[in-house]
């Protein structure tokens, strides 16, 4: 019985990612996540959806040494979630991210490209991965997992959600990646 609460728990909180920048949501994620990880420690999910907020979180904050445990702390859980899933993409994608948010943008991108060929239609991968090309500078792989008219399973709710593309449509790249800084001149929103 935990396995599946642990399965449940995992897919149901992926879907509140978005907005990346409600913060509050993001530690209730992050508490989800965990819980998971308690529930079957042997669950990839669990791990693969603490990575990806510690990440962000550690994106986010101005304090470097916050940003650097946050960011260590991130990487073993992506670690651990390709342990228990090297083919998971998922697992894949959270370490493509955490890599991005460590600057190492090379092989991000690379881990990021084997996520979308494990998972192609996987509606919150593909967002991982255009958010991983977009603070590692590549455009072109944002607009690729952000064509509306590339097909997209899961529960990602696109409502609160912009795509990579929206977001670089919107201009955000240009030397604001995720569009955190509120005096750059454009009338949109952030994510």
């Amino acid at each position: 019985m935990p396995i599946v609460q642990a399965t449940n728990l995992a897919e149901q909180t992926r879907g509140m990612f978005f907005p990346l920048f409600d913060l509050k949501r993001q530690e209730i994620a992050l508490t989800a996540f965990r819980h998971a990880i308690d529930l079957d420690p042997n669950l990839p999910s669990g791990y693969a959806g603490a990575a990806q907020i510690l990440a962000l979180l550690a994106y986010l904050s101005d304090d470097a040494t916050r940003a650097s445990e946050l960011l260590a702390e991130a990487s073993s859980m992506a670690e651990s979630a390709l342990e228990r899933g090297p083919t998971d993409g998922w697992a894949k994608a959270t370490v493509g991210w955490t890599l991005a948010v460590s600057g190492d943008t090379e092989a991000a991108l690379r881990r990021a490209r084997i996520a979308v060929d494990l998972s192609p239609e996987d509606g919150h991968v593909l967002d991982l991965v255009g958010i991983t090309a977009i603070i590692s500078n590549d455009p072109i792989l944002a607009a690729e997992v952000s064509d509306p008219e590339r097909p997209r399973l899961g529960r990602v709710d696109k409502r609160d959600s912009h795509s990579a593309v929206g977001v670089i449509q919107a201009g955000i790249c240009d030397g604001d990646q995720l569009g955190t800084k509120p005096d750059v001149g454009r009338g949109v929103g952030v994510l």
